[in-house]
């Protein structure tokens, strides 16, 4: 996944084809095991010690409904309907652990929003997905250059939390086979007190961080 071309990367997003599947069995093996297990920070009431093998089973445990067998896949956030990314990021539930997130969530402030995702997408050639399960919108997330490091956050519905391990797992391992992305960094809020996974999973911690007036605990993550 070292190139994309403008029109499958950046127009249509990440989809299930077969140079997608490819590059995921050619770098597989390189994956650590607990970090295919990863649990996303957004998950906090589910963070404990997994192995791959029983990723399946924890999966159906805190999924929903169709989620377990889901599609993921990742397009782009201009794509979405803004009322459904309204809808999102004004649930108590998201702006719980979001402290830069002290403004209502309008038209105005989704096009703002999107339009600040798309100027990394130009400036990048990479940058913040929107999440689709079975074609439906359950969150965004993914990669954003910050400098020169490559970040990683993850904003889910709270009714898809459920999907957050398979999405980091396919994230992550996108990660690992993109050459531009040599380590990932996690910004995490104080409020988040169970950090057992991202130790795990063999991220260092860095220390602490000021992002626009709040404090963040930095991690790092080497993936090449």
């Amino acid at each position: 996944m070292g190139s994309h071309d403008g029109e499958s990367f950046s127009e249509v997003g990440i989809t299930e084809d077969s140079t997608w599947h490819e590059s995921i069995l050619a770098t597989r093996a390189a994956i650590p095991e607990k970090m295919i297990c990863f649990l996303p920070v957004e998950d906090v009431r589910f963070s404990r010690e997994c192995e791959f093998d029983d990723m399946l089973d924890f999966a159906s445990l805190t999924a929903t409904g169709n989620q377990v067998n889901a599609d993921i896949t990742f397009s782009r956030l201009y794509k979405i309907q803004p009322n459904e990314i309204i809808a999102h990021m004004s649930d108590p539930r998201v702006a719980e652990h979001m402290p830069l997130l002290t403004f209502e969530w309008d038209e105005d402030a989704v096009a703002k929003f999107v339009e600040t995702k798309e100027e990394s997408w130009r400036r990048d050639g990479l940058g913040h997905w929107a999440i689709l399960a079975n074609n439906k919108y359950v969150g965004w997330g993914g990669f954003q250059k910050e400098g020169d490091e490559w970040d990683y956050g993850l904003v889910l519905k709270p009714d898809s939390f459920g999907l957050g391990i398979r999405i980091s797992k396919k994230a992550i391992a996108f990660a690992f086979a993109d050459p531009r992305i040599p380590f990932v960094t996690f910004l995490l809020p104080p409020t988040r007190k169970h950090l057992g996974a991202l130790n795990r999973l063999g991220a260092t911690f860095v220390g602490e961080s000021d992002h626009q007036g709040s404090r963040f605990l930095k991690y790092r993550l080497e993936t090449q």
